[in-house]
């Protein structure tokens, strides 16, 4: 993962690879270039330029480190960095209300959202979300609702015995027959089948 500031800046580019435990937070991030807001560029400038010298220096500059990793980390992990994808014609404040969606979705995706109620909320009109999911995200607004309403579904299927129509109206769909469409189509079994083989599925292209 590649964390850069806003070209408008002067602070360094930093590139992390995640390994180990966090390997997860920062591949759910993406890879790419992303923001960097004053407070962490502010970090990053004194890791690489450390103002202190003498004896000192070398466990300042390790503590900066271990301080602007953590905070990248919580970043990712809250859904709060911003990409930086010039190709999809977005400023830096639209890319944000773009995240800013992302992260309703994520929270709300038990609601029957709409589109318009997504762009309205996320302080953008309503072609920003369409346009702004699929170039910088790679899928459509539909599509990313649907994969969390069905990533919850899965859990739900393998760690409770509660029935099938009970864990997709919990996922946000209200007819059971289209969530056992859904389903089906995204891990290649019915709900009831997959909760039978705990999970143990190859996982369809979206």
């Amino acid at each position: 993962m590649i964390g850069t500031p806003d070209r408008s800046a002067t602070s360094p580019a930093l590139t992390f690879i995640g390994e180990g435990p966090f390997r997860g937070i920062l591949e759910d991030a993406g890879d790419g270039d992303f923001y960097m807001g004053d407070a962490l560029a502010a970090l990053a400038t004194a890791a690489v330029a450390p103002a202190i010298q003498g004896a000192a220096r070398d466990m300042y500059l390790r503590a900066k480190c271990q301080e602007l990793l953590c905070e990248i980390l919580e970043a990712a992990e809250r859904g709060e960095l911003v990409p930086y994808t010039p190709s999809a014609g977005l400023c830096r404040a639209e890319m944000e209300r773009l995240m800013t969606a992302r992260r309703l979705i994520a929270d709300r995706f038990d609601e029957k959202l709409t589109l318009d109620q997504i762009a309205r909320t996320a302080g953008l009109n309503r072609t920003k979300p369409t346009q702004g999911f699929r170039e910088v995200f790679g899928q459509s607004v539909a599509d990313c609702l649907a994969e969390q309403r069905l990533s919850r579904a899965a859990r739900d299927l393998t760690s409770s015995d509660r029935p099938v129509s009970v864990v997709g109206y919990d996922a946000g769909y209200l007819n059971n027959a289209s969530f056992a469409r859904a389903f089906t189509r995204r891990y290649g079994l019915c709900p009831s089948d997959y909760r039978r083989a705990g999970g143990q599925v190859t996982l369809n292209a979206a």
